[in-house]
């Protein structure tokens, strides 16, 4: 129970950080639609593509070795925080030379350009430093910083875009100055700027770091393709509007992507300190029940609210949006799955397996865009990235077979799928009275065929109270 109890607190911790920060951003949508048009979003969501493709090829994934290393403690913390400095500084070097010479050349022109090269290098090198906090243990800094930052985003945005209404370039601006902010608070309030050694690069540490993170930056590109390469795609076929709605729609998912996020930070640290234990299939095993437990009962929650939710949250311009939203949070389960068995790969530093089992979904996902966003458009990039996710999960249960072995109710996981998908089809095809009643009665179905599981969590909550106090 110990266990269990350690994992709970550290995802509260992050939750303070990665959802209260985010639930910030999410109540402003109000505002931020009535000044934004749907072109505006359409733009903005190109240039977050962008960034998400940008920042691991800069970096290597330099950032998720350092944390490995680091919780490992088989090197002496500046070195592994200098090398992987070090390196990020020279790449970003380079990248700023070719985009001076793509600027010079009028390869692209977009008057906006080095702010988003600034707000992508910003939250590269803040990324690092608060993966630095992860690993040292300083949880409750980490979720601090990342409410701090909300607040200070929030502030400039509301400034910017209502007061100035200077537009979607507000957003940019903000963002790189947040991270701004978050990089030199954490430099200088936890003094990491002691453990830094000006152009100190261990060959043989920097080696072992790369051969780490490699298999995983082609994983990164693969889950870039799955998660982000249809706004490209989108964008040729239809219009910024239409991307627009689409951008809207996955930020509504992505509030459930978050509650998936922050678990999974907590997650992965507890299993790779307890991946050796002799007990450890059964703890995996009791954790990934409760995830899918409270993963379904949250998505049949945000399906049956949907709907309603959307018309209160966005100008009547975005509204269409909320069609698409219960079968993106239908895939989003089928990636907290994936996710969770992925733990597997880093447990073992065996991570070419990650990158192995991500390409396929990624090739899959690629290929249905290509060949039905020209025709179906939204909905085809809706169903393309469940497909992915699903075809993830069964490859990875399977192929984590050789790490740990999960025993799951199978019969139960069914049930509870069967249910989610009754809930989003009533609340798609059929009219409200009929779904209000449908939904409701498959989530409290949902519960009592998992009682025993509300139970044993009722249990750890008191046990971490008086763990607390």
């Amino acid at each position: 129970m110990k266990k269990e109890q350690s994992l709970l607190l550290e995802t509260i911790y992050y939750g303070f950080g990665r959802f209260g920060s985010k639930i910030i951003s999410f109540f402003l949508l109000p505002v931020f639609t009535q000044y934004l048009t749907t072109a505006d979003y359409g733009i903005l969501e190109l240039i977050n593509t962008t960034k998400a493709l940008l920042v691991p090829l800069l970096s290597l994934e330099l950032f998720k070795a350092m944390y490995r290393y680091l919780l490992d403690k088989s090197e002496q913390p500046w070195k592994i925080y200098s090398v992987s400095i070090n390196y990020t500084l020279l790449s970003s070097l380079f990248f700023l030379f070719l985009l001076l010479i793509i600027d010079i050349s009028g390869l692209i022109s977009y008057k906006f350009l080095w702010l988003v090269a600034a707000m992508c290098l910003l939250a590269l090198f803040n990324n690092f430093h608060l993966q630095y906090l992860r690993a040292t243990g300083n949880v409750k800094a980490f979720a601090l910083i990342g409410i701090f930052s909300t607040v200070i985003s929030a502030i400039v945005n509301i400034i910017l875009i209502v007061v100035l209404q200077f537009g979607y370039i507000s957003i940019i601006f903000s963002s790189a100055l947040t991270s701004l902010l978050s990089l030199l608070f954490i430099i200088f309030y936890f003094k990491t700027y002691r453990f830094y050694k000006w152009a100190y690069i261990d060959s043989p540490l920097l080696k072992k770091m790369i051969l780490y993170t490699l298999p995983l930056l082609p994983n990164s590109m693969s889950w870039w393709i799955i998660h982000l390469s249809d706004r490209y795609i989108l964008r040729y076929h239809t219009d910024l509007g239409a991307l627009g709605i689409y951008s809207i729609a996955n930020k509504f998912a992505a509030i459930y992507m978050l509650l998936l996020t922050i678990f999974y930070n907590a997650w992965q640290t507890h299993a790779i300190e307890h991946y050796e234990d002799a007990d450890r299939d059964q703890y995996y095993s009791k954790v990934f029940s409760f995830f899918v437990f409270f993963q379904l009962l949250s998505i049949m929650t945000g399906i049956i609210i949907i709907k309603p939710l959307v018309s209160f949250m966005v100008e009547e311009s975005f509204a269409s949006a909320w069609v698409y939203i219960p079968i993106l949070m239908l895939g989003t389960f089928f990636y907290g799955l994936s996710s969770f068995l992925g733990t597997g790969y880093l447990s073992s530093k065996k991570t070419s397996g990650a990158f192995l089992t991500t390409i396929y979904a990624a090739g899959i996902n690629l290929l249905i865009n290509l060949i039905f966003i020209p025709h179906f458009r939204l909905w085809a990039a809706t169903f393309s990235t469940l497909i992915a996710y699903f075809l993830l999960f069964v490859i990875r249960l399977h192929d984590t077979k050789k790490f740990f072995l999960i025993r799951l109710d199978w019969s139960n996981f069914m049930a509870g799928l069967v249910l989610t998908i009754t809930t989003l089809c009533s609340v798609l095809f059929f009219h409200e009275r009929i779904s209000y009643s449908i939904g409701p009665a498959a989530l409290v179905l949902w519960v009592f065929l998992n009682k025993k599981q509300v139970k044993s969590f009722y249990y750890l909550i008191r046990g971490t109270r008086r763990k607390d106090a």
